[in-house]
Formats: structure tokens, sequence, C-alpha cells
């Protein structure tokens, strides 16, 4: 998949892909796109969490840990799979990066 602040595109093949290498590609895409839009306040508090998976070197690959819209589109396909209860959910921390990034995804979505 590819995303830009204008657009995200994935594969037609891995729109249903849950569980797969491929799963969630779409919505990784489309996690990007979003985080290339959220407000100041949120962004900042993003970065904070990232920074912190860095100095830790927590994430579940090392390509999240590339830059913070990476950490951010693949913790956000972790949290998918984690509200699932699908295969490859986010990996526990000692330092609280999973939570934190768990966290911040379910105040994203706002009051349920």
């Amino acid at each position: 998949g590819v995303a830009t602040k204008r657009g995200a595109v994935a594969k037609i093949e891995e729109l249903l892909d849950v569980i797969g290498d491929h799963g969630w590609t779409f919505a990784h895409e489309i996690a990007h796109l979003v985080y290339f839009h959220i407000d100041d306040a949120k962004a900042a508090r993003f970065a904070e969490i990232f920074e912190r998976a860095r100095a830790v070197g927590y994430a579940n690959s090392d390509y999240a840990l590339k830059n913070d819209h990476e950490l951010f589109a693949v913790s956000y396909t972790e949290f998918l799979r984690q509200r699932y209860r699908l295969p490859g959910g986010p990996i526990s921390d000692d330092a609280g990066v999973r939570d934190a990034l768990m966290t911040f995804f379910e105040d994203l979505g706002g009051p349920r």
C-alpha cells in the first residue's frame, strides 16, 4: 500500500485480509492519512509515545520504529487485531509503551 497527505491505496486483494502477513494493509495506509491530518495536540502526544518506544526499543518490528508515522500506522493495525482478538496483536512491554499506544487509539476513537 501507499499513503500520502491526499490519499491512501492498497491492492484490492488485501482489503479483506485481516490475518495474513499483509492483513490490514488498507487500514495501515488509512492510518497514515489520519496521522498526516490529526491536530497538533494529538500529534504531540503521539510523538512522546514514539520517543519512549524508540528509547526502549519497543515495537513489533524494526519497521515500526522507522519514524513516528510508521509506528502510528503499525500500531493502529495492532490495535485492530487486539480489538477483534486476532493473531498478531501488540506485544506487551515493561515500559508501558503498548498500553500507551492502545490507550491513544481508544481515545482517538472518542466516546462510545
